[in-house]
Order: C-alpha cells, then structure tokens, then sequence
C-alpha cells in the first residue's frame, strides 16, 4: 500500500472540497488497516474522520486522541456514555438516537437528514419531533444515492431538499459530499466533504479510464508452478477450463480466502513481468490458474516459479477488476483476506 498515494489523493480532493474535508476510515479503513491509514493522513493534515460505529470511533480514539472522530451510524443508549466519554460526535439518524444522546446533549453532535437515499437519517417530516435547540448539533449531513453519475437527476433533487431543511439549522455546518460528491459542482460539497474510496485509489464515479485519483493498493502472488495442460483437457475444480490446444498454464498462489472473488473463474486478467494473461480455471480458496501461453511463445521475459503476478495496481486499475467481478471497489478492498501480508511504503 503506497501511502504517499493515500496522502495525495486527500490533499487532491481536499482542493476540491468547497470547506474542510474529513476522511473516512470505517471497515478498518476499507479493509487496509486504520492506523497506518489515519497516520498518514494526520501528517498532511487530515483532523476529521468518519467511522460507521461505536467499537470503531474508540479504536480511533485510541490510537489518537486529537483528531475530531464522527460516528456515522450514530449510538443507542448503551453506546451513548462511551461515546461521550471519548469524546466521540455521534450522528443522529433517527428520535431514537436522538433520545439516547439526550442524557450528553451539550456534547456535539451531527444530525443527519434523509433527503432521498431512504436508508439511515431521519426523514424531514420527523426533524420539527425533536427540540433541538436542547442540542449541541455541529453539522447538517446527508448522503447522495447517485453522485457516481453525475448526470442523475436526483442529485439536484436532494440538494434542493438539503437546502431548504438547512435553512432551519442557520448555525449548523453543512457535509453532503462522499468521494463522487467531491467531483461534482462546489454546491454539493458543503462545509464538510467525507471522501472514502476515492482516498484508496477508486474511481468514485462509475467510470474505468480519466480516474484523477492515483492508485494506493496492488495486490499480488507469487507463481508457485508452472505446468503444461496438454489439448483437449480441464482445468480446476468442474473442469470449467478446457483446453482447445496445447496451453502453459501458471498456478498461483491466491484463492477466495485470500479475497480474490470466485466469481472470477474464467474471467479477468492479471499481470506478470508486465504482460497480461487470463485467469483460466476455477478459482480455489488458495489457488487461482492463469494462461501464461502467449507470453511464453512471444520471447520475451520468461514466466518463473517465484515470479509476482499482480491482480491490481499500477497495470490493472481495481475498477476493472471490480467490473470483471460485478461489483464494486469498495467491495474488493473490504474482502482482502486476514492472511494477506500488507506492506506500507512510501
């Protein structure tokens, strides 16, 4: 994981960001490790950061004591002592979060308004249930559904239902914008922006190629054999391969426990030596095949036991890998597997 890419790609989308931008280091921090993550963000400037839950924001708070810590998915009564006891701002989704955090109302806390994605926050016709005047509420948030198409009406649907809800919090602080939020006109942005994937190196907007964002994470594997699949044969568990000539084939070492997704069999491409070959086979728990032929017919660089394939980074963008999957990014990041060596470089 490059996190000198990690840093640039904060310091880019914080130039973009209308006001402040925090970050987003839910999930462990998408997967690649929260503290090496939230290290390298602080030194360039980072002091805001957006987690999903309790047991998350104390993590944070553990590791750092300064940084503003916001708890996404608000606390429950149980959780709401803890919280205030870390120092934690929680998000208020809902009267019941709203009623839990009554007992540390003086303490700050965010409200977060349903303009339209219909999942967490409190849908405008509940905010006039709540007194908030009793509240110490630092920012107005909400989340757009569709800012990875920036084309999508419900966009300018959802500002303008922000905005006139805004007009009731005069000294609240606005945050609308994630990653794709960023990319979009300054009046999505607020004065908070809270870009998550695009800091790791996603595209944030439902595209492959023009990613303004540098790549921070490559996964790779070793070669661990190399193997003649004479004409005419199977490969792998149900023999889904089969072989219409004569095919070199490299075995390497990483499966679906290690976070390649299986739905990758017979599709998708890696890198070796800086040549692509495909992924060929059923991908095993720990194994995956790809077929090394037309690199070891074109004279070039020969294809070697102990050789690093790569399944993502500088030659295949984690997007098209996510495309070959039928997901997303953000989704190949989370599952990287626990046994997975993580290196942290410059």
């Amino acid at each position: 994981m490059r996190l000198a890419a990690l840093a640039a790609n904060y310091l880019l989308l914080s130039e973009r960001s209308r006001g402040d931008c925090a970050a987003v280091v839910k999930a462990n921090a998408y997967g690649l490790g929260m503290a090496p993550v939230v290290r390298a963000l602080t030194e360039v400037g980072c002091t805001t950061f957006c987690v999903a839950t309790l047991a998350e924001g104390l993590a944070l708070r553990a590791l750092d004591a300064q940084p503003r810590v916001i708890v996404l998915g608000g606390v429950d009564a149980a959780g709401a002592e803890l919280a205030s006891r870390a120092q934690l701002e929680p998000v208020i989704n809902s009267r019941e979060q709203a009623q839990a955090w009554y007992p540390y109302r003086t303490r700050p806390a965010a409200l977060h308004v349903d303009t339209g994605m219909h999942r967490l926050g409190m849908p405008p016709a509940e905010i006039g249930c709540v007194e908030w005047a009793d509240y110490e509420l630092t920012t107005l948030m909400t989340h757009l559904a569709c800012a990875d198409n920036p084309n999508d009406p419900s966009n300018a649907a959802q500002l303008q239902r922000f905005n006139a809800i805004q007009a009731k919090f005069p000294s609240c602080a606005s945050s609308i914008a994630n990653s794709a939020g960023c990319l979009l006109d300054e009046a999505y942005h607020g004065d908070l922006t809270r870009p998550g994937i695009g800091l790791y190196g996603g595209h944030p907007q439902n595209a492959l190629a023009d990613n303004p964002l540098s790549w921070v994470v490559s996964l790779q594997a070793r070669v661990v054999q190399i193997r003649t699949l004479p004409a005419n044969n199977s490969l792998g568990y149900g023999g889904t391969f089969q072989s219409p000539t004569q095919r070199v084939i490299a075995v390497v070492g990483l499966g679906y426990a290690d976070g390649l997704p299986r739905v990758l069999t017979n599709r998708g491409e890696v890198a070796i030596n800086g040549r692509r070959a495909p992924i060929v086979g059923r991908v095993s728990m720990d194994l995956v095949q790809v077929d090394i032929t037309d690199i070891a017919s074109a004279g070039s660089t020969p294809v070697c036991v102990g050789d690093w394939v790569e399944f993502f980074g500088p030659t295949i963008a984690i997007d098209q890998v996510a495309a070959w999957a039928d997901t997303i990014a953000l989704e190949i990041l989370c599952g990287l597997g626990r046994r997975a060596h993580w290196e942290y470089v410059a």
